[in-house]
């Protein structure tokens, strides 16, 4: 007898599982034999230095909806856009996640309602601000997007809810590299006018980070000159955990002031919470696929599962105290510490 989902059921019909690959099938056998001399007591664990403190959440990031408007030749989103699905996360769950975030309201920095898609293409995202922006008034709530339909009334109503936060991906200012690298026909001047246009409307309380993951061509730098409160982030180009392979494309190949990654594990990872649109959690935000998920927010609750033994267990290996099991991401991954660094 078929089973309708209940309100509350994170596996959905439509929202599509990925096989799991080498260590990830057997995730859960090895987390019980796997033994690590520490402990989390009272939500508390050990730093990377060994002296105890407090796991603090600094960063959550959610995702609303799976679609993106471009097909960008430095994201898995092409490859894999045909299994996710149309499912987006309701009013209703979302309210649950702020909710369950509420053990860290003291210590969240950033709520980032972006995951792999272009939030934009949300219609509910002024609401879903608005409402992360109540709960969090002390947070910076923002997203992600690559420009293209940052048209002035979407920039009002997401301004109006209560944005302080956007990060603006462009990865060149020549129109046909723009073209090539977006996959799509995209007109690299409307998209610079949008980005005009919000900043001539966003307030200084706004925090805008321009992202390019080529690095900053004369175009872009020529443009971001206008605006010095920009802050201008080159991104190190990723391969997605081998999925991308920018040596097979002049236009992506990093250039040499791009600089290499520094180690996730090191910085930003250790406080960060990626909730799918299902509940799920994935390892980190460069396991597009979501072949490792590390355990699931609306069965567990969002503070029991940051404060798990399970969790406790990934950071571990992500940070290389602890052996890891064989093909763990982190080892494929150019963010990825090294076991022996």
């Amino acid at each position: 007898m078929h089973r309708a989902a209940h309100p509350r059921d994170s596996r959905a019909p439509g929202l599509k599982t990925r096989p799991a690959r080498g260590f990830m099938k057997n995730h859960d056998a090895l987390f019980q034999t796997l033994r690590i001399q520490r402990r989390l007591c009272n939500s508390r664990t050990r730093s990377w230095g060994g002296e105890e403190s407090v796991m603090k959440l600094r960063e959550a990031e959610i995702e609303t909806h799976a679609a993106c408007n471009a097909r960008c030749r430095y994201c898995v989103y092409p490859a894999i856009k045909d299994g996710l699905g149309r499912e987006t996360l309701s009013r209703e769950r979302f309210l649950d996640i702020l909710h369950g975030l509420a053990f860290a309201r003291d210590d969240l920095v950033n709520i980032h309602l972006h995951h792999v898609n272009e939030p934009l293409l949300f219609p509910d995202l002024p609401w879903f601000v608005a409402r992360a922006r109540e709960a969090f008034p002390r947070a910076r709530t923002g997203f992600s997007t690559n420009a293209i339909l940052l048209s002035p009334q979407k920039a009002e109503a997401a301004l109006k809810a209560g944005l302080n936060l956007i990060y603006l991906t462009v990865p060149s200012g020549q129109p046909e590299t723009y073209k090539r690298v977006m996959g799509i026909d995209a007109d690299i001047a409307r998209t610079l006018a949008n980005i005009r246009t919000f900043l001539s409307l966003a307030g200084e309380e706004v925090r805008v980070v321009a992202r390019s993951p080529l690095g900053f061509d004369g175009r872009l730098q020529a443009f971001y000159a206008d605006f010095p409160r920009v802050e201008l982030e080159a991104i190190p180009i990723s391969s997605r955990l081998g999925r991308i392979d920018p040596e097979t494309s002049p236009d992506l190949r990093q250039p040499p002031s791009g600089g290499r990654p520094s180690p996730c594990a090191l910085s930003w990872v250790a406080g960060t919470l990626i909730i799918l649109r299902n509940g799920d959690v994935p390892l980190c935000c460069n396991d597009q696929e979501h072949r490792f998920i590390v355990g699931n927010v609306f069965e567990r609750g969002v503070e029991a599962l940051w404060t798990s033994p399970r969790f406790e267990r990934v950071r571990a290996f992500m940070a290389a105290r602890a052996p890891r099991p064989a093909d763990f991401p982190c080892d494929a991954c150019e963010y990825g510490l090294k076991e022996g660094a």
